[in-house]
């Protein structure tokens, strides 16, 4: 009897080590809640210095290479949760992206005011391109403290003309700079390129390269925006990404993010319906026939991304210059796709619009693309030499099923 207990505690144990084991493999992302808050509550009595330096702390700059030499990028970020022995940082996908190594440089502050900074590696949960948010995680500090950004409850309740205040990384040397604005805008629609149209607020708050994916705060100290661009070329045209979007994709990362049982991980995290279209265009007008003289303008695929779910299917302007002995390549006459549920149709008109229409392409559909091959010829030699653009007499139909947008780092 004695033997027989030893051998179902020995079974108990091993099928508890295979069940640990199983566990600890690989499982699914978090789902932590973020407080939000309507107004700050440690801000009351407040002057404008003491709340810039009650959220110093939560800004970080940030900094992302490749293990095999490719240039590297710099940005900010802001810690917005913390959970499980690590702190979670939101920054711009653009930052992260083609990327595979990532540190972050932290602020301490000691109760004298004496302020230090450490270098800390970082670990990429997963991003969103369409979305331009990326999320990271570090490992919680020992010896020293940082805080956790407020975030505001609602952002669609800021107002134009509140005050707000940008902390980021200028250039990528110049981290903590802390600038201060207006709201001058909100939801304003803005192209951004390699990412497409975004809902944004438009500040005049100082932000430069390297300010990317820092924290815009109102004057409670409350973030209500990531900052994501700029027109470097015009003083006070700067954008940020909404709080209320940014949160909602940093929670889907982090929901659907797939963590090994080393804390490693296996498979990022991303936002549905992020699609691999990957389709850049532009606008020109070319011959409508081999021969003759008339015109019409129109949209042609001017590149491709290198994940597009178009590779193979579309031929770009890009590919076509690349190649000597390419003879064409495609314009976009029309397109049909599911929006809200509905098959719609829409003509090409121009390249802006182009854009807009596929911004608005969710991931776990297929499209349909009436295309229309734009032709080139070159005929006679020296100053006789002519080269022209012209329009192939017939169209066709092209269907590209659009899956999700996973990121998928660079290898060597």
């Amino acid at each position: 009897m004695k033997t027989k207990n030893n051998i179902i505690k020995i079974c108990m144990m091993i099928l508890a080590i295979v069940l640990a084991f199983s566990f600890s493999a690989c499982f699914g992302g978090m789902d932590i809640d973020v407080d939000r808050y309507e107004h700050n509550p440690d801000a009351e009595g407040k002057s404008f210095t003491e709340i810039v330096a009650s959220v110093r702390t939560s800004c970080v700059d940030v900094y992302a290479g490749t293990s095999f030499g490719q240039t590297g990028s710099a940005g900010s970020g802001v810690i917005y949760k913390e959970a499980g022995g690590y702190y979670y940082i939101i920054t711009n996908h653009h930052v992260i992206e083609d990327k595979t190594d990532f540190y972050v440089t932290l602020l301490f502050i000691d109760g004298n005011g004496n302020e230090t900074n450490a270098n800390v590696s970082a670990t990429l949960m997963g991003g969103s391109k369409k979305k331009d948010i990326a999320v990271l995680r570090i490992t919680k500090p020992l010896l020293h403290s940082i805080s956790v950004a407020k975030f505001i409850e609602d952002s669609d309740k800021v107002q134009v003309g509140e005050d707000v205040f940008a902390i980021g990384n200028p250039l990528g040397v110049l981290g903590g700079t802390v600038s201060k604005g207006i709201i001058s805008a909100k939801a304003r629609t803005t192209y951004l390129e390699e990412i497409g149209y975004m809902k944004l607020f438009q500040t005049d708050a100082a932000t430069y390269p390297g300010s990317s994916g820092g924290a815009l705060f109102n004057n409670e100290g409350l973030v209500i925006g990531i900052t994501n661009s700029g027109f470097s070329q015009y003083d006070g045209l700067n954008f940020a990404i909404p709080a209320n979007d940014a949160i909602y994709a940093a929670e889907e990362i982090l929901k659907s993010v797939q963590i090994e049982g080393d804390g490693s991980v296996r498979q990022y995290g991303s936002v549905p319906g992020d699609s691999k279209i990957g389709i850049s265009t532009g606008y020109a007008a070319c011959y409508t026939a081999e021969t003759g003289n008339a015109t019409k303008n129109v949209v042609y695929v001017l590149d491709l991304d290198a994940d597009s779910d178009a590779k193979g299917k579309l031929v770009s302007y890009k590919s076509f210059q690349n190649v000597s002995s390419a003879t064409y390549f495609h314009s976009l006459v029309s397109i049909e796709y599911t929006k809200d549920g509905q098959r719609v149709s829409e003509t090409f008109t121009s390249s802006d619009q182009a854009q807009e229409v596929f911004s608005e392409i969710v991931a776990g559909q297929t499209i349909r693309l009436t295309i229309q091959k734009v032709n080139y010829k070159v005929t006679g030699s020296g100053i006789r030499r002519t080269e022209r653009f012209y329009l192939d007499g017939q169209t066709s139909v092209v269907e590209i099923p659009i899956t999700q947008y996973i990121y998928s780092p660079p290898t060597a």
